[in-house]
């Protein structure tokens, strides 16, 4: 293998799912004597007589090049899920993500067996706030089926200018009907690190949710913000978080880990693709404790990030097995102005474990949501007895098989009710506008930012408004609904006020703070301050003794 240290990175890898960027430019394949060609071209002769006759007498006429991409998508079909051939305004659109802003509903999506799936979300866009979810199929867009869309179809009709509406149907699992949205397109900011507090007196958070040209750089303001602040131990939240580039996940794992320790590497078929990268001293950070949350949607980089913290035993891993994204895409640029994003290796935590969860005899569909189907499933003890054993540097066991396994599990249903979901989903925005007049026509006084976040709360009369201006709004709704859905006004007030008075980052700290995954991860602190101070006997101990954590607030 080639190891190569941090310093010396310049590989621009493809991690994430629909995201993207190369290093390798137009690469023209070049046979030799012993490479099969001649089978190559007898059977590429097939293929020309064929595409001819087919061609000259299909009972339609058909264009040349939806033929040859049609056969081009089929040869791929039959690789992996994760190598894909993008036309020039596919590849132009991923140029785009990377350069940093779009306007659009904002979501990361695939096209499985002819339906539009949601991957996640963006976080802060209009389909996040909306309440759409990972595993969501849009199957209706402005009245019209959305079954058999194009990919070139989806972005033609879901972006648009900033401030237009688009109204969509939703099959989502476990709902009966589709779902309505209206949802209001927006200028997409694809920052990476999307928001940083001191979510508690030395508690630090930190929302990553991709990895893109300047996480690291992001990440190092951040920390040193909440340093500044008195930060004694962090949450590093990577649930939903699908990837970007190789180099800054290894620029943010170093942060963590100490220098010279492997953080990945990755084993491919030709010896350029083999390559070891390792931390240095230049950017570690104090050893604080540690929390690092992911889920069943964190892919990639997250999952590079996570694997070497936990083989590292630097700190712990919370939530639920992550997505299993281990495959290294290179782009090669193609004379036509689109790309290919090709599959050359295969990822490696440092203790051997393969992130990469297998695909084979698997349809895309399966492929992408049996995480989310299967999830409680996968880490049953039965489950995990069955899958490969690995010990991190302390010797702690963990687990290969694809993904990352959590060293805590954190499940938690984020079901909507019909009634939440009518809340959030009028064109009215119920809570943002309401939250609006409440601020503009009372000016009341509110206090700090800390007294409203542990003190205020819907008073009878507020309520009582606020449901009137609803049901005169939604006849539908009925005030017995209202009524029950109390603790959701009220928190959902909250958090539109907040961002109204403070702005979006301790908006995002209100629901945060309302989380039930986050209030659970403070819990295992305990255990991440034993790896911070290396007393893995410690940590080993306390494991099976739930009743000894205590939550941090």
């Amino acid at each position: 293998m080639i190891r190569r240290r941090l310093v010396a990175l310049f590989m621009m890898s493809s991690l994430a799912l629909g995201l993207g960027a190369g290093h390798l430019l137009g690469r023209d394949a070049v046979a030799d004597e012993n490479d099969g060609s001649e089978d190559i071209f007898e059977s590429l002769q097939r293929f020309n007589g064929i595409l001819a006759l087919v061609k000259h007498n299909y009972v339609d006429e058909l264009e040349a090049e939806k033929l040859i991409d049609g056969a081009i998508h089929g040869m791929l079909d039959d690789l992996d899920p994760h190598t894909n051939y993008l036309k020039p305004r596919a590849h132009e659109r991923m140029q785009e993500l990377n350069r940093g802003e779009y306007s659009g509903i904002g979501i990361s999506f695939d096209i499985l067996d002819g339906v539009l799936t949601v991957i996640s979300p963006i976080e802060g866009s209009p389909s996040w706030d909306l309440g759409i979810r990972t595993g969501d199929q849009i199957v209706e867009i402005e009245g019209e089926s959305a079954i058999g869309i194009t990919q070139s179809e989806v972005f033609e009709k879901l972006r648009g200018t900033s401030g237009t509406k688009v109204k969509v149907g939703v099959r989502r699992a476990g709902e009966p009907e589709i779902i309505p949205f209206t949802i209001t397109r927006a200028n997409i900011a694809i920052k990476s690190v999307s928001h940083y507090f001191m979510l508690n007196p030395g508690t630090g958070y930190i929302r990553a949710n991709r990895f893109s040209a300047h996480t690291a750089d992001e990440l190092e303001d951040a920390l040193d913000t909440l340093e500044e602040e008195g930060m004694e131990r962090l949450i590093l939240d990577l649930r939903g978080n699908t990837g970007g580039f190789l180099n800054q996940a290894i620029r943010v794992a170093d942060k963590f880990i100490a220098g010279d320790k492997l953080i990945v590497y990755t084993k491919g078929r030709t010896p350029d693709s083999n390559e070891e990268y390792y931390s240095s001293d230049r950017a570690t950070h104090d050893r604080f404790s540690l929390l690092v949350m992911i889920d069943q949607a964190s892919a990639s980089a997250s999952e590079i990030v996570s694997g070497a913290i936990q083989d590292w035993d630097r700190g712990l891993i919370v939530g639920n097995t992550s997505f299993g994204k281990g495959l290294v895409q290179r782009q090669f640029l193609l004379r036509s102005g689109g790309s290919l994003l090709l599959t050359v290796a295969k990822y490696y935590t440092p203790s051997g474990r393969l992130i990469q969860r297998p695909y084979e005899d698997r349809d895309r569909e399966t492929y992408v949501m049996e995480r989310h189907r299967d999830r409680e499933l996968a880490e049953t003890d039965s489950a995990l007895a069955a899958r490969p054993r690995f010990e991190t540097a302390a010797g702690r066991p963990v687990y290969g098989g694809g993904g990352i396994t959590p060293d805590e599990r954190i499940e938690y249903d984020y079901s909507a009710t019909a009634t939440q979901r009518a809340l959030l989903n009028r064109d009215e925005r119920f809570f943002f506008e309401y939250a609006n007049s409440f601020i503009d026509d009372t000016r009341p006084d509110l206090g700090t930012f800390e007294h409203f976040l542990s003190d205020w709360h819907l008073s009878d009369t507020f309520f009582g408004d606020f449901s009137e201006h609803v049901l005169s709004q939604d006849e539908e709704l009925a005030q017995d609904s209202l009524n029950v859905e109390r603790e959701f006004i009220d928190h959902w007030m909250r958090v539109e006020i907040a961002g109204k008075v403070w702005g979006p980052t301790k908006r995002y700290h209100v629901i945060m703070d309302h989380d039930p995954a986050v209030r659970d991860a403070l819990r295992y602190f305990p255990k991440a301050d034993l790896l911070a101070r290396g007393d893995v006997a410690g940590y080993l101990e306390l494991r099976d003794e739930p009743s000894m954590m205590e939550s941090i607030r």
